[in-house]
């Protein structure tokens, strides 16, 4: 009796082929999603690479981020910025101290006379020069710079003769305050040493920034996590694991 040789069905359409994973909508979907998810963590970690490349770039040889020199000027005794607002943050946490670090100003004279640079609450700004002839400048370190000046008399004392300053310098030459963001308004002030007019001085400000430097290594960290999770969804949806 002649044998009988069975020719194998072929496969009806949409069967995969024996020894193929079968891919599903929610394999096409996790594929999908590591694929974006492998993007943003490329983009993540090229952007903390950046901003650590920059933090390091724009430092100075103290380690502080530091603005330009603006030139600071009044026909009367002083300069002052506006007041500067400095919060605590939610539930009291110390954010200035931890985003900005210590705070820096500079001061370098292009008069004849000596030149001052403190810092002091906006009330003890204000008391102190009340009647005073002053300028007060407004965003000194944007291309939208303006100043105020207002006529009067002389201070009642020199400015280091004055004891409410948290941090102030004074002398001949270039002049230099460090000083401890604390929550409150505060004001930088530029004077003669002597309380004496007009002032004119180049002014720079600055702070340590380790916000900028944690910042950097957080995005790398992230992307980095991102990369792994990217790269096991994908194998995942790729039946390889």
């Amino acid at each position: 009796m002649a044998a009988v040789t069975l020719a194998p069905h072929p496969p009806r359409p949409g069967t995969p082929a024996a020894g193929h994973p079968r891919r599903t909508a929610g394999h096409v979907a996790a594929l999908v999603l590591g694929v974006l998810v492998l993007l943003l963590g490329w983009g993540t970690l090229i952007t903390g690479g950046l901003t650590l490349t920059a933090n390091a770039m724009v430092r100075d040889g103290s380690g502080y981020v530091m603005s330009d020199a603006a030139g600071w000027s009044s026909p009367g005794y002083a300069v002052q910025s506006e007041g500067v607002e400095v919060t605590s943050g939610p539930l009291g946490f110390g954010l200035p101290h931890r985003l900005l670090g210590r705070f820096r100003a500079t001061a370098v004279p292009t008069g004849g006379d000596g030149v001052f640079v403190g810092v002091a609450s906006s009330q003890d700004v204000a008391r102190y020069l009340r009647d005073v002839a002053r300028t007060t400048v407004r965003d000194p370190f944007s291309d939208t710079t303006t100043s105020r000046f207002v006529d009067g008399g002389s201070p009642r004392v020199a400015p280091t003769d004055a004891g409410f300053w948290v941090a102030s310098a004074s002398g001949a030459g270039p002049q230099e305050i460090t000083w401890d963001p604390r929550p409150g308004s505060w004001r930088l002030v530029v004077m003669n040493a002597e309380g004496t007019t007009p002032v004119a001085a180049d002014v720079a400000v600055g702070a340590e920034a380790p916000g900028l430097r944690r910042l950097g290594w957080g995005l790398v960290a992230g992307g980095l996590l991102l990369l792994g999770a990217a790269g096991a969804v994908v194998l995942v949806s790729l039946g390889r694991t």
